[in-house]
């Protein structure tokens, strides 16, 4: 996790990533991080005892983002 804030009570948590993405792949990239940020969606939870409104992956190949919402 490279950052998160907080939002009315809530937190969002922002990833930040490397890798070569393209429109077509954006969606595919972001399902492969899928599971690493909701890991650090459960470790910010048990941490700060609030909730996880979003999840976002940043990626500067193409400067464009991607958001899990729970």
């Amino acid at each position: 996790m490279d950052c998160f804030f907080e939002e009315e009570g809530l937190l969002t948590i922002i990833d930040f990533k490397t890798d070569y993405v393209t429109a077509d792949t954006l969606e595919e990239k972001a399902g492969h991080y899928a599971p690493q940020l909701a890991a650090y969606s459960d470790a910010l939870k048990r941490i700060t005892k609030k909730q996880v409104r979003e999840r976002i992956i940043y990626f500067f190949d193409i400067d464009r983002c991607y958001t899990f919402s729970d």
